[in-house]
């Protein structure tokens, strides 16, 4: 009989319990707007209630005790606890202040990134989650646009796989330098490779975090000089000319302030060592007033070297030759010729170009020396138009031999103007001509440069009879003279030893 009552009493008590379990868990945690207030209603007379954060939100329970007023203060989270007149605890209610109205702010992020794409929205507390994969790099930067009018929302969104490889190629396109990569990583883009100059390095970041700006930088730098990358060509075509100085004003160039080459200058002294006065200019439509010079008896080209240089590098060229001095130790070569050093700048299509020329020569005061005179100019040159360099040399004394210095090569263009009697005699100057062109390719800058070669063939083949066999008399003088009695006036600096002999 004991036995059964006290099962009875447990059944009760347990029965009791189960359905003060159930009512401490019919009130849902809420979510209020700051400044705003809602009320919560219950099925029992409260008691008592505590607020875990009364700076939070506050409370006010209603004199019917079956309802409790709650305002919203400032963010933040806080937790509700309701007892009953009898003491029992019947609801513990999560409550959620936030600065605007999540509902609200759900529905319009839902609008704006739910249909048609792969990513997600939840809510958590007070805040608005975007979640899942972005398709394209331009609905990231629309999540990122929205998160900064929205702090409530947050993004834990990503780039499709897809979507990041084509944003690599896009941002390695743009940087466009070799060398210099860009590829997707486990969500994230690399930069990466070797560039040649910190500011390189520098402009390439720069670019990628317009796209990125969490890209992760891991460009190795290597100083050079140079600029790797595709740049147009610039083919410089030279012309080395003897030119009568009567027809020098007829040919159109305009000279820089200063006076023209064919005003008389001299020096004394070597063939060509220092000079009293340089001239540069620019001419129009050179091909057809070399021509003319040909046809006319004039002057001649002496040489036609043809550069082909990268835009924004230097190239440089060297018309000349080698030659040796004697010691009792050992023997030294020095170069003697024109060397002409350029730098091309494609501008649309014209070239903006600095250019050197430098003339060494075998000092005439100097035992075993060099003399040298360079000139320095930078000029912009339009399509047609070239540059003029002239008063590179000094006339000088000459004297009779019947034999050339050993070992010198006199087939450069600087032997060739010293062997011509016109000049000896002062009548013709050295001229040179550079005329920069643009070209895309390399292909397209060889076929440019045969154009310019088989023009200078056929300008050489119209000259006059008389001034074909006198070159090639000078030609048959030059390589027989050892074994023949001619004569040839060489100037002083190039006569060994100075001319004493």
């Amino acid at each position: 009989m004991m036995n059964h009552f006290v099962t009875r009493i447990c059944v009760l008590m347990y029965v009791v319990g189960f359905s003060v379990m159930l009512h401490a868990a019919q009130i849902g945690p809420q979510n209020i707007v700051r400044g705003q207030s809602t009320s919560i209603e219950t099925d029992y007379d409260i008691g008592n209630a505590a607020m875990s954060d009364s700076a939070i939100c506050d409370y006010v329970i209603q004199s019917n005790r079956h309802e409790i007023y709650l305002n919203g203060r400032k963010a933040g989270t806080v937790t509700l606890t309701l007892w009953d007149t009898q003491g029992a605890r019947r609801d513990v209610v999560p409550i959620s202040v936030s600065s605007q109205d999540m509902a609200q702010l759900s529905q319009e992020a839902a609008e704006i990134f739910g249909p048609g794409t792969q990513l997600k929205l939840s809510r958590t507390g007070d805040q608005v989650v975007i979640d899942g994969e972005a398709a394209t790099a331009a609905e990231v930067s629309k999540i990122d646009d929205y998160l900064q009018r929205n702090p409530s929302v947050r993004s834990v969104a990503r780039l499709s796989g897809a979507a990041q490889s084509e944003l690599a190629h896009k941002i390695e396109a743009e940087i466009e330098t070799p060398g210099i990569h860009v590829r997707a990583v486990k969500g994230r883009l690399l930069m990466e490779g070797l560039a040649y100059s910190a500011e390189a390095a520098s402009r390439a970041e720069k670019i990628a975090k317009l796209f990125d700006p969490n890209i992760m930088n891991l460009i190795e730098v290597k100083e050079t000089k140079r600029r790797p990358g595709r740049e147009p060509m610039v083919v410089l075509d030279v012309y080395f000319m003897e030119v009568k100085k009567s027809v020098i004003r007829t040919l159109g160039i305009n000279w820089t302030p200063g006076g023209t080459p064919s005003s008389g200058m001299r020096g004394a002294g070597g063939m060509f060592g220092n000079l009293i006065g340089s001239a540069v200019g620019t001419v129009f439509n050179l091909l057809p007033k070399i021509q003319w010079i040909h046809e006319t008896g004039n002057g001649r080209v002496l040489e036609h070297p043809s550069l082909l240089v990268k835009s924004g590098d230097s190239g440089e060229l060297f018309s000349g030759t080698e030659v040796p001095y004697y010691s009792a130790q050992n023997v030294q070569f020095k170069n003697v010729g024109i060397k002409l050093e350029a730098e091309p700048i494609s501008s649309g299509g014209a070239v903006d170009l600095k250019i050197s020329a430098t003339l060494s020569t075998l000092s005439a005061g100097v035992n075993q020396g060099i003399d040298t005179h360079t000139v320095n100019t930078t000029a912009y040159c339009k399509s047609g138009e070239s540059i003029v360099l002239a008063g590179l040399y000094r006339n000088g004394d000459s004297k009779t031999w019947n034999r050339l210095p050993t070992g010198v090569d006199t087939s450069s263009a600087l032997f060739t103007l010293a062997f011509s009697r016109d000049f000896q005699s002062h009548t013709t100057d050295l001229l040179i001509f550079v005329t920069p062109r643009v070209v895309d390719a390399g292909v397209d800058a060889q076929a440019q440069i045969q154009k310019f070669n088989t023009l200078d063939e056929a300008i050489t083949k119209k000259r006059s009879k008389k001034e074909w066999r006198r070159q090639n008399v000078t030609d048959i003088e030059t390589h027989d003279i050892a074994s023949h009695p001619y004569t040839i006036e060489l100037p002083t600096s190039l006569q060994p030893n100075g001319g004493n002999s």
